[in-house]
């Protein structure tokens, strides 16, 4: 049987009905489909070869096999993340094309990307007003549709509780993992793929989760999940599933005396199946993975790939499968209908084909993101702590040392001047790990269509840089005043704001560029070492060699320093030896402060395109293996 299909008395009358029958979800179709290898790491595998299935609204599916990779790529596929080589995907009876099929799917990824500092209710709430446009639903529905997602994943009660960070943990993992589900329904979507939902989990969390998927799709939702070996708990909830080994269909169809009695006759060498001594699951395993015996405590000993692969499809049930998924392909009664949930119901109204512009878009991240940084001390602390304890020393130890007017003491105002310049560009260190960790949340809105790469540009970036400049003008007050410097504190203040916010978008810059998270911040450290010495102060910029003369032009350390001591020494009638030495006399600070600003402006525009083309999350190499429930 097609283990969409599970065809049971009365469904084959029940798809003739067509689209009413159809309305609280979509069947989608895999015929003959090809994935091409990946060599990503991480998630390297050989590829899928002619796998054909169908699924239909009603049910739970698994796809299941000894690769977790192969998995997730035939789910990603069917999300219209994955490109298939050959082969179509078809969404009630009519060809998916990959915009339309994002837009009546929800794809729950592997790992929880949620926001920290939100609270459970919260979180629903941004990604409800984010996934549907802003008036399509009344307050009071959109409520309705929020408690109803609370209740039927078993939330309620935790709904004020925040999902927590690792230094203040909030709801547990198996309640985050409901989150991230709940988060995909918002959108009320026909079709849930869920990749790996026991991930991490234990045994009784486990079956509890599949449990809850299992509701989603009695409601009339398709529900796929890509899992390894179940415990008997979630195996059971199950409706169908889909085995995969080395890339090839072994078996697709119900669980239960069909898949029994097929791999028994595919691989006669298998001693009698029996349930009270082994679950089906872990012997479903068993067989998948044969050719590694000495995996399994079981010592199961079945066909090689190619000879499970090859039984199934010459298997008469094989034949009914690809018969089914054309027949489902083909129908024309199948067409996805757009309505609201009704009786608290989940229906399949989708996302609009609309989406919000870009002004609603920064309205709303600006509403539930920035007001809740806020509010959180953590994203406070982060961003001040190390900038407010270098302000005190430096504050401290050269309290009024600029009225020292003497010329022994100019060495101390040049250096302190310099450490002033350097140290927002080491703090960049900070902000890398901001993107680095946001980065797997931001692929995965963007991908739903929450907003564009330049919503939320545009609104990190305003973000960051006005509560720079507030809290820069207090800093900059805390070392112009009581180190007496002389000359314009707007100057003074404007230099250092514009290297602070340099110093924030080269960390998002290069935690965009690094493919891993250690890259990014030997990076940082390598740019910022290698730019001092042509900042003119370890070596005076006339006596660098010619042949290195143009990389002091493009060193925005210069240009930051410079400013400030031609705004400290470039007073008429003050001595013009200090500026000389530095080779600033007759310069302009303003003109030094335009450069800066053109280097902030540059910066950005490098973020925005590498933002544009990102596809993948900067990662730890060091990995926590999780176990598998």
């Amino acid at each position: 049987m097609c283990p969409g299909a599970l065809l049971k008395p009365g469904d084959e009358e029940d798809l003739e009905l067509g689209k009413e029958q159809w309305a609280g979800g979509a069947s989608i179709t895999l015929q003959d489909v090809h994935v091409a290898p990946s060599i990503a790491p991480g998630c390297a595998h050989g590829g899928v070869s002619g796998l054909t299935a169908a699924f239909l609204p009603g049910h739970l599916y698994a796809i299941t096999g000894p690769l977790p990779a192969v998995c997730s790529s035939v789910l990603g596929t069917m999300a219209g993340y994955v490109p298939c080589v050959s082969g179509s995907v078809t969404i009630s009876g009519g060809g998916a094309r990959d915009a339309a099929r994002r837009r009546i799917t929800a794809f729950v990824d592997s790992f929880d990307t949620l926001v920290p500092n939100l609270t459970v209710m919260g979180q629903l709430q941004y990604a409800l007003n984010m996934a549907c446009p802003p008036r399509s639903m009344s307050e009071a529905a959109k409520q309705s549709r929020l408690t109803d997602i609370v209740e039927l994943l078993g939330l309620d009660g935790r709904q004020s509780a925040k999902v927590g960070f690792a230094y203040a943990p909030g709801i547990s993992a198996e309640e985050m993992r409901l989150l991230s589900m709940g988060v995909a329904l918002v959108a009320s979507p026909a079709v849930v793929l869920v990749d790996h939902p026991t991930l991490g989990l234990d045994l009784p969390a486990s079956a509890r989760v599949m449990r809850r998927l299992a509701a989603v799709a009695a409601r009339g939702t398709t529900v796929v999940v890509a899992c390894g070996p179940l415990p008997a708990g979630a195996y059971a909830v199950l409706g169908g599933v889909v085995a995969l080994q080395g890339g090839r269909a072994a078996y697709v169809g119900a669980t239960g005396e069909e898949l029994v009695a097929h791999f028994t006759r595919a691989c006669p060498q298998l001693p009698p199946f029996n349930s009270a001594q082994i679950p089906e699951s872990e012997w479903l395993h068993d067989i998948l993975d044969a050719p590694q015996p000495d995996r399994r405590s079981s010592g199961l000993r079945a066909a090689n790939t190619a000879e499970l692969a090859d039984a199934w499809s010459e298997s008469p049930v094989a034949k009914a499968v690809e018969q089914q998924a054309a027949q489902l392909a083909g129908m024309g009664g199948g067409k996805m209908v757009k309505k609201p949930w009704r009786d608290g119901r989940l229906g399949c109204c989708g996302r609009s084909d609309s989406v919000n512009p870009l002004w609603m878009q920064l309205l709303l991240l600006f509403k539930h993101r920035t007001a809740n940084n806020l509010r959180d001390p953590y994203w406070l602390l982060v961003r001040i702590l190390d900038k407010t304890l270098f302000t005190l020393l430096i504050m401290t130890l050269y309290w009024h040392q600029a009225a020292d007017l003497d010329p022994v003491n100019v060495s101390n105002i040049v250096s302190v001047l310099w450490m002033i310049t350097l140290l927002p560009g080491f703090s960049a260190a900070a902000y890398l790990g901001f993107l680095v960790l946001e980065m797997p949340g931001l692929l995965r809105e963007r991908k739903a269509g929450w907003y564009g790469t330049t919503a939320w540009l545009v609104h990190r970036m305003t973000e960051e840089l006005v509560y720079a400049a507030a809290y820069s003008a207090v800093l900059a007050c805390a070392l112009f005043f009581p180190m007496r410097l002389h000359g314009s504190f707007t100057v003074f203040w404007v230099a250092y704001f514009l290297s602070y916010s340099f110093g924030i978008v080269l960390g998002y810059t290069l935690a965009a560029i690094a493919p891993t998270a250690e890259l990014a911040g030997a990076a940082l450290s390598y740019i910022l070492i290698f730019l001092l010495w042509f900042a003119g102060v370890l070596i005076l910029t006339a006596d660098i060699r010619k042949w290195w003369s143009w990389m002091y032009r493009i060193d925005y350390l210069r240009y930051c320093y410079g400013a400030m001591l031609i705004n400290e020494y470039g007073r008429p009638g003050w001595d013009t030896t200090v500026l000389a030495q530095y080779s600033l006399y007759g310069t302009s600070k303003w003109r030094f402060i335009g450069y800066e600003a053109l280097f902030v402006a540059g910066g950005l525009l490098l973020l925005a395109v590498v933002l544009h083309f990102k596809r993948t999350a900067p990662r730890y190499r060091i990995q926590i293996q999780l176990r598998q429930g």
